[in-house]
C-alpha cells in the first residue's frame, strides 16, 4: 500500500485559476458586445438595438469615434489584451502576479475611460446604450477579478 503521488494543486493556485477563468468569461462577453457595437458603427445598422433608442444617439455622436476609429474597437483591443495576458500566465510565460498586475493597470485605465463615457451618455447625450453599459460592467468585473486573483497569488 503505497502513497499515490500526483500533481497537487494548492488551494491558492486553484483559486487563482478561478479568477483567470472569470476574467476569460467576462472578457468574451465584452468582446461580443464590443463587436456588435463596432459592427453597428461601421455598417450604420442597429443590430440588437431598439430603433430610435439610446444606441442610435450614442452611436451617432462625436464621442463614438476617436481619430475616426470606433471607440468600441479600442475596447475590444483591451479585452483581447486581457486574454493574451491570461494565456501567457497559464503557459507560464509570465507570472500570475505580473498578468494580474497588467490586467489591473489596463482595466483601471479602461474604467476611467468608461466613467467618462457614462458621464457623456447620462449628462451630455442623455441617452443610454445598453451594449456600452454591458461592456463597461464586464470591464468592472475584470478589474475586480484581477484584484482578487492578485491577492490570491500572494498567499
Amino acid at each position: 500500500m503505497g502513497i499515490k503521488r500526483g500533481k497537487s494543486v494548492s488551494p491558492s493556485r486553484s483559486s487563482v485559476g478561478l479568477w483567470f477563468k472569470l476574467i476569460i468569461v467576462f472578457t468574451l462577453i465584452a468582446i461580443g458586445a464590443d463587436a456588435m457595437l463596432t459592427y453597428n458603427k461601421l455598417t450604420d445598422s442597429a443590430v440588437g438595438c431598439p430603433a430610435g433608442g439610446g444606441c442610435d444617439i450614442v452611436k451617432g455622436s462625436i464621442y463614438s469615434e476617436f481619430f475616426g476609429i470606433p471607440v468600441s474597437l479600442f475596447g475590444m483591443g483591451a479585452f483581447i489584451a486581457f486574454l493574451v495576458l491570461v494565456f501567457l500566465a497559464w503557459h507560464r510565460d509570465i507570472s500570475n502576479v505580473l498578468a494580474f498586475d497588467w490586467i489591473l493597470i489596463l482595466s483601471g485605465i479602461g474604467l476611467l475611460v468608461a466613467i467618462y463615457f457614462v458621464y457623456i451618455m447620462l449628462f451630455v447625450l442623455e441617452a443610454i446604450c445598453n451594449w456600452c453599459f454591458l461592456s463597461h460592467f464586464m470591464l468592472l468585473f475584470v478589474f475586480i477579478s484581477a484584484y482578487q486573483g492578485r491577492k490570491e497569488s500572494h498567499r
